[in-house]
Parts: structure tokens; C-alpha cells; sequence
């Protein structure tokens, strides 16, 4: 998405898919470094996370509401279907698209409540954010057909009337993907470490927990690096 943004505001910039190679392991480093020499601040980091997620679903919610110049018929959004998914089903197509237990003082009770509370609010915001962004979208053919490679990003175009509108909406997305690499490698990295702590890979590697850590976070990044690079 970074590389659409700079598409977006830049005529002569040229999309490269190596900017994004790079843009990828940049983001990477910053996690893994988080990971491994700031795991005190991970907390911190998570209810930031959580915190800048609500307050800007609902700056990009009122902005969204409020700026669009068109609205959809009701029958567009809880009527009409197109399926571009390649799935002959709606139903099928739709479908398709506990390692930290034990760092929790009271997991028994804390897990189910961060279970059911993130699908609980992500899918209030998410499901209101979608209806506002059905409702205020556009032109489907020209959110489809962007240049920017990113229909989210030529949805808040033709909602905003201008780039930098349109790029700080998007920005919301760009940081709130970025913070939510750090606990997702967190959490990737655990189940390396978890398994190298129980003896399921070498037995050379060390066992104290400091060097498990930084062993487990390096080959998760490893693996990202070559699996996705």
C-alpha cells in the first residue's frame, strides 16, 4: 500500500515489486529488533495498537460518512452480488476469503475474554466500516481498474477529492498494519521458541530463555524473508 501511495502522489514514481521486497524487510527488522531488545514494551505497544485502531476507525468512519459525495442505494449494499472471487458458489467464496497462554497471569479467564472480545469489536467496526464503505465507495469499475494497485486507496480518492485526503485516510491502514507485525511476529517467534524450549528441534540450541528468544524471533524472520521475499 505504501508503494499505491506513492503512485497516488508521485507521477514519475515507477512501481517496482523490489521497493516492496524492501519495504518488507524494513518493517521486519523493526519488529524483530521490538521482539528481541524491546520485549519489555510489547504490552505497551499492543494497547497503542489497540487504542489508535479505535480512534482512527472512527475519524475514517465520520470522514467517510461525511465527505462522500455520493452515496449507494441501499440494494447495493445489502442486495446486489458480485462474485469476481472466481468461486461459482457466494457461499464458498465467502468462506475462503495458544502459544502465549502461559506469559498470562490468569489464562483461563483471559483468553476466552481476548477470544470473543476481539471478534466482538473488530467485527462491530469491521462489519460498520464496510457498510459505510459500500455506501460511499463509488464507482466500483474505477476502484477496481486503480493504477495504484489498491481499490482502498482510489475509494478514499473518490470520497476525499484529493490525494493527500485520500493519503492520510489510508495512513490509518499503513500504521495499523505496521504496529500489527510487531505482536504477529511476536507471536510467530513464540511457537519457534515453544518448540525449541520443549526439544522438537536441535538440541544445540541454547536453553536459556534470552537465547531462545532471539534464536526463535531470527529464524521466524528467516523463514519470512525467504518464504514471502
Amino acid at each position: 500500500m505504501i508503494q499505491g501511495l506513492l503512485v497516488l502522489n508521485y507521477d514519475s514514481y515507477a512501481f517496482q515489486r523490489w521497493h516492496g521486497t524492501l519495504i518488507y524487510w524494513a518493517i521486519l527488522v523493526i519488529s524483530a529488533i521490538v521482539n528481541i531488545q524491546g520485549s519489555r514494551v510489547l504490552p505497551v505497544v499492543e494497547n497503542l495498537s489497540l487504542g489508535f485502531h479505535v480512534v482512527a476507525f472512527i475519524i475514517v468512519f465520520v470522514v467517510i460518512c461525511v465527505v462522500s459525495p455520493t452515496k449507494h442505494v441501499p440494494e447495493f449494499v445489502f442486495v446486489d452480488t458480485i462474485n469476481n472471487s472466481g468461486w461459482g458458489n457466494n457461499g464458498i467464496a465467502w468462506c475462503v476469503a495458544i502459544h502465549l497462554c502461559e506469559e498470562m497471569k490468569d489464562p483461563r479467564t483471559d483468553i476466552p475474554l481476548a477470544m470473543v472480545g476481539a471478534v466482538l469489536i473488530n467485527g462491530t467496526m469491521g462489519f460498520g466500516f464496510l457498510v459505510a464503505i459500500l455506501f460511499c465507495m463509488g464507482d466500483l469499475k474505477s476502484a477496481l481498474d486503480t493504477t495504484t494497485g489498491y481499490p482502498i486507496i482510489e475509494i478514499f480518492y473518490n470520497i476525499t477529492g484529493n490525494s493527500r485526503s485520500a493519503t492520510a485516510l489510508c495512513s490509518t491502514i499503513v500504521i495499523m498494519a505496521g504496529l500489527a507485525s510487531i505482536p504477529l511476529l511476536t507471536s510467530a517467534s513464540r511457537m519457534v521458541w515453544v518448540l525449541a524450549r520443549d526439544k522438537g528441534k536441535h538440541d544445540t540450541w541454547p536453553r536459556r530463555d534470552s537465547f531462545l528468544t532471539v534464536y526463535a524471533t531470527s529464524i521466524t524472520c528467516y523463514y519470512l524473508v525467504i518464504e514471502n521475499g
